[in-house]
């Protein structure tokens, strides 16, 4: 089995490739990708001028079109790569299958999500092993590879499939594995690709999606939504009764990412004006403040609930141990430094 990309040779070179890919090596399968130009349209309005595309001028000058990568020596249409594989197929006794990869997930906003396709253009060749067509082949590939160099087999690569391949979980257990795995992530919503592409779900399935579509369509907890179109990319998955469980925060998060919408900060401030029971910033007559103040120099002092100041930055061990003695029998200071440098931090905290 072969597996390459085209667009990267040059025209002298790509001359040689099918009689040496196809002809010399004659893989049983060949798989074959290329970018699909008809795909750049998505790039632009219909409407708009050839200046609104950006990218890079055919470096072959053979055309006026605009390409994705520098290094690119062509990008076909649908059609025209479909009749550089059927030229192909029929001179070295192959049959072929094309597809598209790399569908966009955001819907064209003039409808041509069907015309387009995907990013990407994918063939299949396979080869056809009757008598007429090997000893086709066996000509063609003399008369056109002969050049005095005879071709030696460099390397073989084995990629094995995985153990579990076409030996599924029951599909109970692949809707519990989506289930734990939307939990986990703490999402209501996901798109069914991104579910597929956690390895263990994909392997639980025994690599096929078509199982992991019947456990989330069978499963209490889980509802697909195709969205009223067939393509498989913009499906999403949504979890019932939503995320059980506590939440904690993830690498990355802030706790302001959880206020809730209709969080208003006026309603804090008239409660922290109302002195209730509890709040850090009330004071109360018997002197138990709990507020530090920044003085001019930069220094901080702490207000001990018994009214006495001391300046952090300049602490003696008088103080140290004055405010020790006033923790111990009023328990730590709200805002008091930090514990680190007490020397009875430890019993505190």
């Amino acid at each position: 089995m072969a597996l390459t990309s085209i667009e990267h040779l040059p025209e002298h070179i790509l001359s040689d490739f099918a009689p040496i890919v196809f002809g010399a090596y004659h893989p049983r399968i060949c798989l074959l990708t290329t970018p699909s130009f008809t795909f750049n349209a998505r790039f632009t309005a219909p409407d708009a001028p050839s200046t609104a595309r950006k990218g890079y001028h055919d470096p072959t000058g053979r055309t006026s079109r605009i390409f994705r990568h520098e290094d690119h020596k062509f990008e076909w249409t649908v059609d025209e790569f479909e009749q550089w594989c059927d030229a192909v197929a029929k001179e070295w006794g192959y049959e072929f299958d094309i597809s598209s990869v790399g569908m966009a997930i955001e819907i064209d906003e003039w409808g041509r999500d069907e015309d387009l396709g995907g990013a990407s253009q994918v063939v299949e060749f396979r080869r056809l092993d009757d008598k007429d067509n090997a000893e086709r082949r066996a000509k063609r590939s003399e008369k056109r590879v002969s050049n005095g160099t005879k071709h030696e087999l460099f390397a073989i690569h084995s990629h094995a499939a995985h153990p579990q391949s076409q030996k599924p979980g029951s599909i109970q257990e692949i809707g519990d594995a989506v289930k734990s795995k939307m939990e986990t992530s703490r999402e209501t919503f996901m798109r069914l690709e991104e579910i597929w592409f956690k390895q263990d779900v994909a392997v639980l399935c025994g690599g096929w999606i078509e199982l992991l579509v019947k456990a989330i369509e069978d499963h209490e907890k889980l509802v697909l939504h195709r969205h009223g179109t067939e393509k498989r990319t913009k499906w999403q998955v949504e979890l019932i009764d939503g995320i059980s469980g506590d939440l904690w925060l993830a690498e990355g998060e802030n706790s302001v990412d959880y206020i809730p919408p209709d969080y208003l900060p006026e309603d804090d401030a008239k409660s922290e004006s109302s002195g209730a029971e509890g709040d850090v910033s009330a004071s109360s007559s018997d002197g138990e403040s709990k507020y530090d103040s920044a003085r001019s120099d930069g220094s901080w002092s702490v207000m001990g609930r018994t009214g006495r100041e001391v300046e952090v930055s300049t602490i003696s061990a008088e103080s140290v141990w004055d405010l020790s003695r006033e923790r111990e029998v009023w328990g730590p200071v709200e805002n008091d430094a930090p514990s680190s440098s007490w020397p009875d931090s430890e019993r505190s905290s």
